[in-house]
């Protein structure tokens, strides 16, 4: 199955609940052997259209984070 999501970089700072009102949700990307993680920030809209295409902790699927340029396959979780 091939799904593709793209989301951006957010600030330690941010206030989760504010973000959500604005339509957007906050999210990590944990890396893969000691990486370090990232806080992410997904449209609320994309994230749901992939998690109605997409099982939680089955599916890969395409990341695109463009404040990093960054791609990668990635796991829901």
């Amino acid at each position: 199955m091939s799904v593709t999501l793209e989301c951006r970089t957010r600030t330690e700072k941010t206030n989760p609940r504010a973000l959500r009102r604005q339509g957007l949700i906050p999210a990590n990307l944990y890396g893969h052997k000691g990486a370090e993680s990232v806080s992410l920030v997904v449209p609320q809209k994309e994230a749901i259209r992939v998690l109605r295409s997409a099982s939680v902790n089955n599916t890969l699927i395409q990341l695109t984070v463009s404040d990093l340029n960054w791609s990668g396959r990635v796991l829901i979780r």
